[in-house]
């Protein structure tokens, strides 16, 4: 009966208090991100599909593919491959699932981004990223994959660091990333306005 009565009574509170609901995917987005993220280097194409785990087998000569002979450093990847995003990047929305096909288009002038804890209804999102007043746009890929210390960090592709006028070479480079409709927080962000560094 106690019980009853805190829970009539929490609920009261909660009525008369003018809550106001914010849809879920608002909720999402803006957890993304935020000021001074620390974004690094993905990787090439090439780099991706011969050196990791996740790249996707693909018959010889195929076009579009990258063909991996161990020299690229890692030794990960020998024959034909293509890079395996965790998103397939011809159907927004989704993850890449075992029966599609590869993603042949691999571009290094791309602009692409890889975000810890990366959702499928993310996958295909297009993103703002700011970095001293330079804002680009970028589209949710890939998930980030956590570095030996188990740390969880944003990485983008080689077009999105050069379009930001960042070094690939950098250990990490410090960015703000955003929902598009997070008009606000970029208006008031110093890497979107012009004064961040």
């Amino acid at each position: 009966m106690l019980l009853r009565r805190q829970l009539v009574f929490a609920l009261a509170a909660v009525s008369a208090a003018n809550v106001e609901c914010v849809p879920f995917a608002s909720l999402r987005s803006a957890s993304v991100g935020g000021r001074n993220v620390s974004l690094r280097y993905e990787g090439t194409c090439a780099h991706l599909a011969c050196c990791s785990a996740h790249a996707v087998a693909v018959p010889a000569q195929t076009v579009g593919a990258f063909r991996c002979d161990g020299s690229s450093g890692c030794g990960q990847n020998a024959g034909w491959f293509a890079p395996g995003f965790t998103c397939n990047p011809l159907e927004p929305g989704r993850y890449r699932q075992p029966g599609d096909p590869p993603y042949l288009r691999c571009s290094d002038a791309e602009r692409w981004l890889s975000l810890p804890g990366l959702t499928h209804t993310q996958c295909g999102e297009r993103y703002l990223v700011c970095r001293g007043g330079v804002r680009v746009t970028a589209l949710a890929r890939d998930r980030s994959a956590s570095n030996e210390s188990g740390n969880t960090h944003y990485e983008g592709s080689l077009g999105l660091l050069l379009a930001l006028g960042a070094s690939p070479d950098a250990r990490e480079t410090f960015v703000s990333v955003y929902a598009l409709h997070e008009r606000d927080r970029i208006a008031s962000d110093p890497h979107c306005v012009g004064s961040g560094n």
